[in-house]
């Protein structure tokens, strides 16, 4: 059941940002088609709110081969007109072809929890100050799954106060408890679930 979502060091302790996940969004009813969904990230009403930085996405894959992410930007002057949102802000590619299972035609790994971190982003793309809205498209190469997905998608990031190199222990700490933070949501999803069946 465990993937990329468990390490060995442990000690940091990851929040969720508060976001938004939209609808899937089918470009056209016929299949093959590109399908992504938006995370928005909302303010927050704490009083004291812990920077905003995105350092992970943390869902489980349901069926998906692999994932591209992208992320709007006010202003690019080189972005094509098809990487552009309806209001003219381009979607600058920050996350290319990011593989989910090992072998799209066998479902081993279909439903495993996954931990994409920003780390991974593409530095010269990504804007890690910005709270602009990202698209996580989904692709399935292989047609022998009609239906995929991914579930319980959480914004994860980490409080750097405190940490003596400007937060560097604290991220790699904090990689070893999103392993941890999955296992809950995959136990509260878990509890949900048996109370409604019930």
């Amino acid at each position: 059941m465990e993937s990329s979502a468990t390490a060995a060091v442990r000690g940091a302790n990851p929040y969720p940002i508060p976001a938004f996940i939209g609808p899937l969004v089918r470009s056209r009813q016929t299949t093959p088609c590109p399908t992504y969904f938006e995370v928005s990230f909302l303010e927050s009403k704490l009083p004291r709110k812990p920077a905003r930085r995105l350092d992970a996405i943390v869902f489980k894959n349901f069926y998906c081969s692999h994932i591209t992410i992208k992320q709007r930007r006010q202003r690019f002057d080189t972005a094509t007109a098809a990487d552009c949102g309806k209001d003219g802000d381009p979607w600058l590619t920050i996350l290319r072809d990011r593989p989910l299972m090992e072998d799209p035609h066998h479902e081993d790994d279909a439903q495993y929890w996954h931990v994409v971190r920003s780390e991974e982003f593409d530095p010269e793309e990504y804007d890690a100050e910005s709270t602009a809205p990202i698209r996580i498209y989904l692709y399935q190469s292989s047609p022998m799954w009609k239906t995929f997905g991914l579930h319980h998608v959480k914004a994860v990031g980490w409080s750097r106060a405190g940490s003596s190199n400007g937060g560097r222990d604290d991220e790699r700490e904090a990689d070893g408890n999103l392993g941890d933070l999955c296992r809950g949501i995959s136990e509260q999803v878990k509890i949900f679930g048996d109370k409604h069946r019930g």
